[in-house]
């Protein structure tokens, strides 16, 4: 009886540890670069230091390299995190998640490329982009959606 015991600890074990490092490490990186994501974007885009306007003075160049150099980190984050645990991403952008699916690797992609533009309009729609793919929610849309909206998820 008891080197059943033991075989079902065992084979309960292994169990256990394919799920931590199979599922949830993974989830819990993709929550840790969703929220760095979402850091850089609150600190560069929704402060508006610069809309783009030419009658309005330019952001400081230190503010544009920290910019760039914020959004390309996160983005090549995403990236590999993406081809690392093809996995996992393709768990993520499941058609079983209907509207909650992500899309890791376009995420970071559209991300780099908004580290190349100014601020503006153009990096307007790639940052609405970022936010959809990832589904972040703006501000905005958070406080316009009623409350069982954003509780049910639609």
């Amino acid at each position: 009886m008891t080197i059943w015991s033991l075989i079902i600890g065992f084979v309960g074990g292994v169990i256990a540890w394919v799920f931590t490092t199979g599922l949830a490490q993974p989830f819990q990186k993709f929550i840790q670069l969703r929220q760095d994501v979402a850091s850089a974007l609150a600190e560069f885009e929704h402060s508006r230091l610069w809309t783009g306007d030419p009658d309005e003075e330019p952001p400081p160049k230190e503010w544009l390299e920290k910019r760039q150099s914020s959004y390309e980190r996160a983005g090549v984050a995403l990236v590999a995190f993406s081809i690392s645990n093809s996995f996992f991403t393709g768990l993520l952008h499941n058609r079983c998640l209907g509207s909650h699916r992500c899309y890791v690797r376009s995420a970071g992609d559209y991300l780099r490329n908004l580290a190349r533009m100014s601020p503006g309009t153009q990096s307007q729609q790639i940052h609405e982009a970022v936010m959809r793919q990832l589904r972040l929610a703006s501000p905005l849309e958070f406080i316009r959606k009623p409350f069982w909206k954003r509780l049910l998820g639609r």
